[in-house]
């Protein structure tokens, strides 16, 4: 009677073993799939923070940039003497050449539109010509002319991102220089830049526009210029102050 058992239990026995050691195997496997996981997802995550943090000092670098840009450039002595002329008169050669020297200045820092404007906010040099100031730009001057240095207005979502600044610090009344920069056009190249090879990811500036999400820079990924808020994806998280892997 015990015999029988016998030999049932040593032909078990392999199949038990056999039974734990897969279990064990599945069982490490599982614990080093989440260990690898949970590398990788912080791996990935100290990454995207480190770019973001990188894109952010970029954005507060090009923004002081321009109003230092300006600031120089009024502070030139030669120019400053020609802006300080060119409003206190009419002569039509001056206005050409501050034309050119406002135009030159505008393809450096990718701008889009320049405008030299006297004490009464009339036009007395502009690129591209034909350019007229808003009543928004007007407002913006009118603050710059009394700060000592250049000023920066992001206006509301879908303006131009504009610098103004007074044509002479000592005599601000005597009129004033806007600049326009297309904030997308500006921005772009810059915050698409990706400095790790990856065919789906890419960094996108956007800002809240009322219960929308307006993009400020073109993404590869998608044509949407709005977005509503209401939507539940990462865009829309990040504007309501969420922040992550999602």
């Amino acid at each position: 009677m015990l015999r029988p058992l016998a030999r049932g239990y040593r032909r078990a026995t392999p199949l038990v073993v056999f039974a734990v050691l897969a279990a064990g195997i599945a069982l490490s496997a599982w614990l080093y799939l989440r260990g690898f996981r949970r590398d990788l997802r912080a791996q990935v995550a100290r990454e995207l923070s480190s770019i973001a943090d990188f894109k952010v000092k970029q954005l507060v670098a090009w923004r002081e940039g321009q109003q230092h840009e300006w600031a120089e450039f009024r502070s030139n002595a030669f120019v400053n003497a020609a802006l300080r002329r060119a409003v206190a008169g009419r002569d039509p050669a001056l206005r050409r050449e501050l034309a050119q020297a406002l135009r030159s200045k505008l393809e450096r820092l990718n701008g889009s539109a320049a405008l030299l404007l006297d004490r009464r906010g009339a036009v007395v040099a502009a690129v591209p010509s034909g350019a007229v100031p808003s009543a928004r730009e007007l407002e913006v001057l009118a603050r710059a002319l009394r700060a000592p240095g250049a000023l920066l207005d992001e206006g509301e979502p879908g303006d131009d991102l504009v610098v103004a600044i007074s044509v002479d610090a000592r005599d601000p009344e005597r009129g004033g220089l806007l600049v326009r920069y297309d904030t997308t056009r500006a921005l772009s190249d810059m915050v698409l830049y990706w400095p790790h090879p990856a065919s789906t990811a890419e960094p996108v500036l956007v800002r809240r526009d009322g219960d929308f999400v307006m993009r400020v820079t073109n993404p590869l990924h998608t044509t949407a210029a709005r977005l509503p808020l209401s939507l539940d994806i990462p865009t829309t998280r990040v504007v309501r102050g969420m922040s992550g892997i999602t």
